[in-house]
């Protein structure tokens, strides 16, 4: 008796259950990308984020200024006054001012450009037409980080007028 062995055919119809190797490469290639494209908007988001929250801080201390000047009388507006009240650094003596050391806005606010740390500008004008007006402008400027190309600035006017 002999033992005859049935012949292997192949057949011509493929499985389709599982995935070809240039599926699975595609489809990693596709993950890979998206992977590349979420963690580099999360860092560009992180960055962004910092920036904003040190305009808002630098927005809230230029805010905070003004309001301290409204609280003082009309006729106090002047160096003497202003730097007896420790409202003002001591130098300069004439407007502009500087206000950076008195409310340590180095404590709030990195450096700005070379090293230097951020500064502080208060300036007292007369209104240009009405003598019972002046105009207060309150700079503020430092370097959200090196690799930035200019510093960042905050500037916020008010006019205080006197009500007697």
């Amino acid at each position: 008796m002999d033992i005859v062995r049935p012949a292997v055919v192949l057949n011509s119809k493929r499985r389709r259950s599982g995935l070809t190797l240039m599926e699975v490469m595609i489809s990693l290639f596709v993950f890979s990308l998206m992977i590349v494209v979420f963690s580099s908007s999360l860092i560009v988001g992180k960055s962004a984020s910092k920036i904003n929250g040190e305009y808002a801080q630098a927005i809230s201390l230029a805010q905070h200024k003004i309001d301290q000047l409204r609280a003082i009388e009309w006729g106090r507006l002047v160096y003497s006054e202003l730097q007896e009240g420790g409202f003002i650094d001591s130098s300069p003596t004439s407007s502009p001012y500087s206000f950076a050391v008195v409310d340590g806005i180095a404590d709030y606010l990195p450096g700005a450009a070379g090293g230097r740390p951020p500064t502080a500008i208060l300036k007292i004008e007369n209104h240009p037409t009405d003598s019972r007006m002046k105009k207060i402008t309150v700079i503020i400027t430092w370097r959200s980080s090196p690799r930035r190309a200019n510093d960042s600035k905050v500037e916020q006017i008010a006019y205080i007028s006197n009500a007697s």
